[in-house]
């Protein structure tokens, strides 16, 4: 660490034992001395020398040896020494003994309380770090008059800035906050280059990374990836779509600039006593190694109502009762997500709230959410099996819930599976003509694999046959899948049923039919893919005269 030996003006190199320094906080204007600059003698006459001489003068009256100050004391032109210092920064600040403030624009005279609001210094991104780490910080007019510290300040500070009191006091540690609001500290702030928006909030967020310049906003994507590594604190996707946004418009995971964060200034992070939430970044997406937080439920789009699954991510409590925030999330694969639509904000006392409309999923192993929406396959190039609507069929129940899409009524088909998956439905069919209408329970199941022959779809009434459909749904219970190899090893007996099933009702015969069909659904997909049909219809004469099998 180089620090300016106040005395001599000489810049001396600290490995260990650093002594105790004073260091200086400013915008940056024009004429700053740097680093290969200093030691000239043409430094003097820049504008940006006065900065510094001030700033040792004012150590030297605190009985401090030694300052630092960011333009001279680090070598830019080394991206090695760069880095470091970028990462070093939060802890020089922490240990300095006093940080002077230079408000180059607050004019001498003026009522520091009026005036304090408009100083760009509060706007910029780096002075974040410099207003927190500092046990002192003393405030200066543009005459280097002192006109009170952080902590004469501090209501005033906190108003202008959002940063609660306790932690400009000193009293709590900017890591006792959520992720969100310490991102909604920078909401508001700039940078001279985009990549610095990320890297000064390095010490805020206690990681490490490399710098990259010239990659533009994804510095800031590596800040988040880098957060989650360290942290398990589901606030970091509480970020919003931007006012004019639409409602449905779809984002990756995290977010793409600070200022998204505005808005959850005072989210806290769930105190979960039992299990924490466990997730990673993976090349498939941000995994999560259970789902005791995914919660199904319908929601409004475009006045339609839909399906959509929503994770709890932290609350805010104020006059009107705690609102709780959850990431709205769709199904776009096996247990596979993406985000879709602005935040669940809902008041936790109402009934129209999150745990009052939504159910919990059943337990599954892993899931995971995409983290760009470039990962997720786009609907229309799907493969899978489709349902289309029956207006004589409801489904009540699926398994594999995982590879189930309730929005778009179709099963996943799931690349990697190379064993033949079986799919079931429990349904409620409307049967009976003139206005008499008897509802029938039943269940179809079909081969899920890289053919599908219709010779495997298959249709029973459960009332007959309890121990094949309670067979199917425990594994359900369970978190497992079925394949066909679990029928023919548990189960052959199931293989019996065929594609159709007669049922009477109000003395007439009916039969009701299950089939698979290849063809364009343009809703879903710019391929063919595979729908099952219903087909429900009276029975001849003829028809009653075959054998009951079932």
């Amino acid at each position: 660490m180089r620090l300016i030996n106040a005395s001599t003006g000489q810049l001396e190199y600290f490995f260990e034992d650093v002594p105790k320094y004073a260091i200086l906080s400013h915008t940056w204007e024009d004429e700053e001395v740097t680093f290969q600059e200093f030691s000239k003698l043409s430094a003097k006459a820049k504008k940006g020398y006065l900065k510094i001489e001030r700033s040792c003068r004012v150590a030297l009256r605190h009985g401090l040896q030694y300052a630092w100050v960011d333009t001279c004391c680090i070598d830019k032109t080394s991206s090695a020494e760069l880095t470091e210092s970028i990462n070093s920064m939060f802890p020089w600040y922490q240990r300095a003994e006093k940080c002077y403030v230079f408000l180059s624009d607050l004019r001498s005279g003026a009522l520091a309380e009026e005036k304090l609001a408009a100083c760009r210094w509060f706007t910029r991104g780096w002075t974040l770090q410099e207003l927190i780490a500092p046990k002192e910080v003393r405030f200066y007019d543009q005459e280097w008059n002192f006109i009170g510290t952080k902590m004469d300040f501090s209501d005033k500070i906190s108003s202008i800035t959002g940063i609660d009191m306790s932690i400009l006091q000193g009293t709590s540690e900017p890591n006792e906050r959520s992720i969100a609001t310490r991102m909604s500290w920078a909401a508001h702030r700039q940078t001279s280059r985009i990549e610095d928006l990320a890297y000064c909030l390095l010490g805020i967020f206690d990681v490490n990374m490399p710098l990259i310049y010239g990659e533009g906003w994804k510095a800031f994507r590596r800040l988040q990836e880098e957060i989650v590594r360290h942290s398990n604190d589901l606030t970091i996707f509480a970020w919003d779509h931007e006012i004019d946004q639409k409602q449905d418009a779809q984002w990756g995971l995290f977010s793409p600039t600070p200022s998204r964060f505005a808005g959850s200034a005072f989210v806290q992070r769930y105190n979960r006593q039992t299990v924490d939430p466990e997730f990673s970044i993976t090349n498939k997406g941000l995994r999560f190694d259970r789902s005791r937080y995914l919660y199904k439920m319908n929601v409004k789009k475009a006045g339609t109502e839909v399906t959509r699954y929503a994770i709890p991510l932290g609350y805010r409590k104020d006059s009107d009762g705690t609102i709780d925030y959850s990431i709205q999330l769709r199904k776009s694969g096996p247990n596979v997500f993406l985000r879709d639509g602005k935040l669940l904000v809902e008041n936790r006392d109402t009934s129209y709230s999150l745990q009052s409309r939504a159910t919990r999923l059943p337990m599954i192993n892993n899931f995971h959410i995409h983290v760009d929406t470039q990962q997720s396959p786009l609907l229309k190039f799907v493969e899978g099996i489709h349902v289309p609507k029956h207006d004589r069929v409801q489904i009540k129940e699926v398994i594999p819930e995982s590879h189930w899409d309730e929005t778009n009524r179709m099963f996943f088909t799931p690349p990697e599976d190379h064993y033949s998956l079986v799919l079931a439905m429990f349904c409620h069919v409307t049967i009976g003509t003139a206005g008499l209408k008897t509802r029938v329970k039943v269940i179809v199941y079909i081969l899920f694999g890289p053919t599908i022959p219709t010779s495997h779809c298959r249709i029973f009434n459960p009332s007959k046959h309890k121990e094949h459909s309670a067979w199917l749904f425990r594994h359900k219970r369970l978190g497992h899948n079925v394949t066909w190899h679990d029928i023919e090893a548990d189960l052959p007996g199931i293989l019996k049923h065929t594609s159709e099933l007669e049922v009477f009702a109000e003395g007439e015969h009916f039969t009701i039919s299950v089939s698979l069909s290849q063809g364009m659904v343009k809703s879903i997909s710019e391929q063919e893919i595979y729908s099952l049909n219903f087909d429900i219809k009276l029975a001849t004469k003829e028809d009653s005269y075959r054998p009951k099998t079932r």
